[in-house]
């Protein structure tokens, strides 16, 4: 089933993990940026993908380093934050 899923790879750095949920912010970063304007990292892979961003979309996230295991994630819009993917943290364990 995941094989079917958009693949993005993505950079653990631009999220974070509490309350037993993960997220990765798909969002600009720094002090300034605004969050709503998805990084253009990202905005590629998803064109690239053919796929257009939209809530509960599933996508199977991949590592930038390589070190973590494939992980599927759930987009949703957050209206501060723009675009980000919640995940479950306990699948990032070997």
């Amino acid at each position: 089933m995941s094989s079917r899923l958009p693949h993005l790879i993505v950079d653990y750095n631009d999220g974070a993990v509490g309350d037993g949920r993960g997220w990765v912010g798909l969002g600009m970063k720094g002090r300034t940026a605004d969050r709503r304007i998805m990084q253009r990292f990202y905005e590629d892979q998803l064109a690239q993908g053919g796929v257009e961003p939209s809530e509960g979309l599933k996508v199977l996230m991949r590592d930038m380093d390589g070190d973590m295991p494939d992980v599927v994630g759930v987009m949703y819009w957050d209206g501060d934050q723009g675009w980000r993917i919640q995940f479950d943290p306990d699948d990032l364990r070997v």
